[in-house]
């Protein structure tokens, strides 16, 4: 909100009479917009971009049988920071554009009985009069923004490792259960082949079937490459960029990879558990 309609609020807050706007110089102005200013950012990441605004005003109230007169003077700062978004990477999801807005006001309230009010005021409205910042509580204050930031920070590069870890862990495990499969599907045409083809054929493709249901999987076929891929039979589709080490799996008709995430994507065949059609 603005300066003006925050004093507004705060008068309520007060139960005292908002009476009028009270002006404020030029020179304060310029140097709080100058501050201001000094503090814009452009990082990496995101954009942050700094506004502030004066705003006085004249209020009254009565104290018993004394009509007192005050005077509001606020300085609303405001920090927009502008995230970009970014695109999904192989362990993190993407994200969409955001902006984060926050503002602090500072408030200096000066009261007097009405009769007196100009004699209190005018000393505080010679230079160098007013509030100032304590440096000790400055630098906690700091301290404990840059102690968050890290904390945060550490948080963020575990669970980037706890996805990486995982990741490996899937590959591993896939990569195993389908080289097992290959193996034990050797062994049976080993030991079949006296047997009739067309025999062998049907209990080959019903046994590599009834392997992937019980592991609740699926046999995918690149049809680029013809590689072999075992994959989640949760999923309708599978889609496996051209490394062959990255898939992606959804229950999207409309979804496509190639939109959304880097590489080349190839949407993959479903067959049999033995590679048959």
């Amino acid at each position: 909100m603005s300066g003006e309609v925050f004093l507004k609020n705060l008068a309520g807050v007060l139960k005292v009479e908002y009476v009028e706007n009270a002006p404020v110089s030029a020179e304060a102005n310029a140097a709080a917009q100058k501050n201001a200013q000094s503090q814009d950012r452009n990082w990496q990441f995101f954009t942050v971009k700094n506004t502030a605004e004066l705003a006085g005003a004249v209020v009254r109230f009565q104290n018993g049988t004394f009509a007192m007169k005050g005077l509001l003077g606020a300085v609303v700062d405001c920090k927009e920071t502008d995230y970009p978004g970014r695109r999904p990477g192989p362990y993190q999801p993407g994200g969409s554009p955001s902006a984060v807005h926050q503002c602090e006001a500072g408030v200096r309230y000066l009261t007097a009985p009405e009769d007196q009010f100009e004699a209190v005021a005018s000393p505080w409205n010679r230079p160098g009069m007013g509030g100032r910042m304590l440096r000790q509580w400055d630098y906690a204050r700091g301290q404990r923004i840059r102690q968050w930031s890290e904390a945060q920070n550490r948080a963020f590069q575990a669970q980037l490792q706890l996805q990486q870890v995982q990741f490996e862990q899937t590959q591993a495990t896939q990569l195993r259960m389908h080289n097992e499969f290959l193996a034990n599907m050797q062994r049976g045409t080993d030991l079949s082949m006296a047997r009739a083809q067309a025999g062998m054929q049907a209990r080959s493709t019903a046994t590599s079937d009834w392997v992937d249901y019980a592991l609740n999987q699926q046999t995918v076929r690149d049809p680029g490459t013809g590689q072999l891929s075992k994959v989640s039979s949760a999923y309708t589709y599978t889609w496996v960029d051209t490394s062959g080490q990255h898939s992606f799996q959804t229950t999207d008709p409309n979804a496509d990879p190639n939109a959304t995430m880097t590489g080349n994507w190839r949407k993959q065949v479903v067959v049999h558990g033995d590679g048959s059609q």
